[in-house]
């Protein structure tokens, strides 16, 4: 029991450093993109600066600057999406080992199944789904305020930090005065649904794509040895 209890944390922590790793680096050349989606996405149609993603991208540079304008929420997006990688990651790895590990101390009929390859699917996918669930859960009201703040065009004379943090502090006041608290997690179920979705069809090509090539590479050593 000590030695399966220590296999899940390692897995959980070795995770949860590798998925923060990866989303940090992935934020930071993602962030401009999503800031020009999110514009195009709320303009409304009485409004034509922007016709384009490209159109978008030039008036934001010449009138907002690139970090003030194509990097804004940087900092809030590091917030929710670095713990929300790393949180899937871990409760994936950690869902995963214990699954086996059930399915390992169960009766003999059940550890039969093991090496069913249907059985490799349905853990993947289950605990992708739980990893899903569990990460946007935490992370929801992180991304309600991101989007938030993205979207809104203020100005000042401020550095971008100092101007986010205004923002973040407005945005969580307007927040909390129009719903409370149930604010903050607005679209939880669907952001839920979507993170469960995404993790389930990522996870099932990465686990299938690593075996494969797993083996090619085994079966192109044996050749060569």
């Amino acid at each position: 029991e000590t030695k399966s209890t220590y296999e899940i944390q390692s897995a959980a922590i070795s995770s949860l450093f590798a998925g923060a790793v990866a989303s940090l680096v992935t934020q930071s050349v993602t962030v401009p993109i999503d800031v020009i989606s999110q514009r195009l996405i709320v303009q409304s149609k009485t409004d034509s600066r922007y016709k384009n993603g490209f159109q978008c991208a030039k008036y934001i540079v010449q009138h907002e600057g690139i970090f003030r304008g194509l990097y804004r929420g940087y900092f809030l997006s590091v917030a929710t999406f670095v713990p929300s990688s790393a949180l899937w990651w871990s409760a994936y790895h950690a869902y995963q080992k214990l699954a086996w590990n059930l399915i390992s101390s169960s009766s003999n009929a059940l550890s039969g199944i093991k090496s069913e390859a249907w059985v490799d699917v349905g853990v993947q996918v289950g605990c992708a789904v739980g990893a899903g669930m569990s990460s946007s859960l935490v992370t929801t009201p992180l991304d309600v305020v991101k989007v938030r703040v993205q979207v809104q065009e203020l100005d000042g004379k401020l550095g971008i930090q100092e101007r986010e943090k205004v923002r973040v502090k407005y945005v969580l006041k307007e927040l909390l005065r129009e719903d409370g608290i149930r604010g903050l997690f607005r679209g939880v179920v669907p952001r839920m649904a979507n993170a469960s979705i995404w993790g389930t069809v990522m996870i099932v090509v990465y686990e299938w794509l690593k075996q494969i090539s797993q083996k090619e590479f085994k079966n192109s050593f044996e050749v060569v040895s």
